[in-house]
């Protein structure tokens, strides 16, 4: 795992867990999800040879592109596109990355501006089901508290456990920012998305940072949040932290350029700036 990828280490201070540093995390109580499920997901990997090693999580804003969390900074040097099974080196599209462009307000003590996109050395090649670019969130009132979502990624399947060769994805509810604050030192602002289950063990975990936590907005499946921190993974009633991506289309709009807001069915894509998905894999089932 990469050094300056590393694990965003919780601390516990008068007994509140707080996110120290971003880590990785994986997905935690996940079913088997095909590539057709998300064909926007893709894998900041390392080339280890025989397979690939999962570092962060992330999200295609177009062919150039890819939507991540900042604490994912210096993880993978490769993007894999419509890969299903890591451990098959012919699985999906591999691009160099050629540059990471982390957000300059990023603060790893309060995780605000947990977001970044990634510039790939050549363009994707795009395709129905398999390759396909995301659509961004621009709907300021959704997702609501108890909405539904579903977050997604080859992380760690427990807290410091073994990642996932395969795509895995789990549903988990949104939070109020109330109830999310009180697991959290950090302030929780209209910022983040906090979301995860009462009764545990369904969460984002090592290595799933940076990927996208999906949900239905407006009769649309839209990237609306970035997996950025959380404590431990799929622990009772303790929420995981997710970069808001309807905060930030301007600013990645400004630095990707073409995004997707509608989908196919919409009747057409519209240019607007993108989404952050921030989540190490390791940080907590959202700080993953």
């Amino acid at each position: 795992m990469n050094t300056a990828a590393s694990v965003l280490f919780l601390l516990t201070t008068a007994g509140v867990v707080i996110c120290e540093e971003p880590f990785f995390l994986p997905i935690v109580g996940g079913d088997v999800s095909p590539v057709s499920d998300f064909p926007f997901l893709v894998a900041l990997v390392d080339d280890m040879g025989d397979r690939w090693d999962i570092q962060c999580g992330g999200s295609i804003i177009n062919e150039n592109y890819i939507l991540t969390a900042a604490h994912c900074d210096g993880a993978g040097t490769h993007v894999l596109a419509g890969a299903y099974d890591l451990s098959n080196k012919r699985s999906g599209q591999s691009v160099l990355i050629q540059s990471f462009i982390r957000h300059s307000g990023y603060d790893e003590t309060t995780m605000l501006n947990d977001i970044a996109v990634v510039k790939l050395k050549n363009p994707l090649k795009l395709k129905s089901n398999e390759v396909e670019k995301a659509v961004l969130n621009t709907n300021g009132n959704c997702p609501s508290t108890g909405d539904t979502c579903t977050v997604t990624g080859w992380g760690r399947t427990s807290f410091q456990g073994s990642p996932s060769d395969v795509r895995l994805k789990c549903s988990i509810r949104v939070y109020d920012r109330p109830t999310c604050q009180r697991s959290y030192r950090f302030t929780i602002t209209n910022s983040h998305i906090c979301a995860g289950t009462e009764q545990g063990g369904k969460d984002a975990c090592q290595a799933d940072s940076g990927g996208p936590f999906i949900c239905s907005c407006g009769n649309k499946q839209v990237v609306a949040g970035i997996v950025s921190c959380g404590i431990g993974c799929g622990n009772a009633g303790v929420p995981g932290v997710y970069t808001n991506v309807e905060s930030y289309i301007s600013w990645i709009t400004g630095k990707a350029g073409t995004v997707s807001t509608r989908s196919a069915t919409d009747g057409g894509s519209g240019l607007r700036g993108w989404l952050f998905l921030p989540m190490l894999g390791l940080l907590a089932t959202v700080i993953i």
